[in-house]
């Protein structure tokens, strides 16, 4: 029986049996190369799915990814790699190739020998935070830390084998790297794009019968503000996710209206992919929703850190360290969160979105994520309990 389809580009196509035997002749690449467990793999590369390739067979020598943007320029390249030392690199962008050797995803693959997925709580991958209070900052997540936030992400978007997606945003971003994984793991089909086109994303919408769309503002307004929009038939989508910023209400309207379908916000952070997600049914506009099933969030005084009356203002931070294990325990870089603010209250009320904040300090909330690049006087513990809703498999 044919396998089916876990990952399409442009006129490509692959199963998961595809994607393993890939992953296995490129980590006997990098073996060859003198790839060995624990060493980090800088990796910067445009969407393709060599991208997904390389993230895999990276996984396989139980190495780490040092996830770096192909957006970058030349400093900011330079500044992750003084702060991540990479050993190796991999990718396809010119500015990593003048830096460091690095092995260059234009070559052939030979597909090699499927390997067993990858059960270790080790180190993951380095993703970099926006940079919002100056040069990107590193956070750590292991492979526990993966295995929570997929089981979050599914759960929170009830996603099964029958849905299907696209992914036009940057894998090298923390949002695009959730839905990558989440995919895979879930068996949800997924067509993934090399750059964001409106007119494309539409049409496959409708060719491909995607079921759940992704957006962050700048998309959003490009469906709204589309001219043709109504020539499009986006009947098969269940909803659109809108992340990372504020819903901006006369544009989720205007979608709404000239499509019929219906926005659920969530909100997360590099460190913590998953905080909160409306529910799928009547969610509210104007919220990012109720804390995902596995976190828990409590208001905190700033001064004193302990929790704050109901309508202080104070900034949410998520549960109790003491109830983490070890290997869960987080310590994050001083005001680096961008995003609309999150007042939390007690009891079961939502999360109210009080707008944009170009930064929140105090707010500071993760899985694994370790400080890479502040001094101790910099940084602050958080409070949080976050595991996954049920065992999910292993990320692969």
């Amino acid at each position: 029986m044919k396998e089916p389809t876990a990952l399409v580009f442009e006129e490509r196509s692959y199963s998961l049996p595809q994607l393993d035997a890939l992953a296995g002749g490129l980590a006997a690449t990098l073996r060859q190369r003198g790839v060995t467990a624990g060493q980090r793999v800088a990796l910067m590369a445009s969407n393709r799915p060599e991208f997904i390739v390389a993230l895999l067979a990276i996984w396989r020598l139980a190495a780490t990814v040092v996830l770096i943007s192909p957006a970058w320029k030349r400093a900011e390249v330079e500044h992750a790699l003084a702060l991540t030392n990479p050993a190796h690199a991999v990718g396809d962008h010119p500015v990593l190739a003048v830096l460091m050797p690095m092995l260059h995803l234009d070559e052939p693959i030979t597909p090699g020998e499927p390997m067993s997925p990858l059960l270790t709580d080790a180190d993951a991958l380095l993703v970099f935070s926006s940079g919002t209070t100056g040069l990107p900052k590193a956070v750590r997540h292991t492979h526990a830390s993966l295995r929570a936030a997929v089981a979050h992400w599914r759960d929170a978007l009830q996603l099964t084998s029958r849905d299907r997606m696209q992914i036009a945003t940057p894998p090298s971003h923390i949002l695009g790297r959730l839905n990558i994984v989440t995919a895979l793991e879930t068996g949800v089909w997924m067509r993934l794009h090399h750059r964001f086109d409106i007119d494309a994303m539409l049409a496959h919408i409708e060719a491909d019968r995607i079921t759940v769309e992704m957006a962050v503002a700048p998309i959003a307004l490009a469906i709204a503000s589309h001219p043709r929009l109504e020539s499009y038939d986006l009947s098969s989508l269940r909803f659109i996710m809108w992340g990372a910023t504020p819903v901006s209400q006369s544009v989720a309207d205007t979608v709404t209206r000239r499509t019929g379908v219906g926005w659920v916000p969530a909100y997360g952070t590099t460190e913590l992919p998953v905080i909160a997600c409306n529910p799928l049914d009547g969610g509210r506009l104007n919220s990012v929703g109720r804390p995902v099933p596995g976190v828990q969030v409590r208001v905190v005084s700033l001064e004193s850190g302990e929790p704050a009356d109901p309508g202080d203002g104070g900034p949410a931070a998520p549960g109790d360290q003491a109830q983490l294990p070890a290997e869960h325990r987080v310590l994050l870089v001083e005001d680096q969160l961008v995003g609309p603010e999150l007042r939390a209250h007690r009891g079961n009320q939502l999360f109210q979105q009080a707008g944009r904040s170009p930064v929140l300090p105090g707010l500071r909330v993760g899985v694994a994520a370790h400080r890479l690049s502040c001094p101790p006087s910099k940084t602050a513990a958080v409070t949080l309990t976050a595991t996954p809703p049920r065992a999910p498999r292993a990320c692969r």
